[in-house]
């Protein structure tokens, strides 16, 4: 097996940018989830009645 030595190392203050968009990307989908998943839930109730 090959290992390539170069390894790139990042500075921690990148890493913790890239952490904080992503966490705003899953908060942000899961806002959409739960707005999606509230209206199924409405046409659901009304279909039903």
């Amino acid at each position: 097996m090959d290992i390539n030595e170069k390894v790139v190392h990042r500075p921690i203050a990148d890493i913790l940018a890239d952490l904080a968009v992503a966490r705003q990307q899953r908060e942000w989908a899961d806002k959409d989830l739960d707005e999606v998943l509230a209206l199924n839930l409405s046409v659901k109730e009304r279909v039903q009645i």
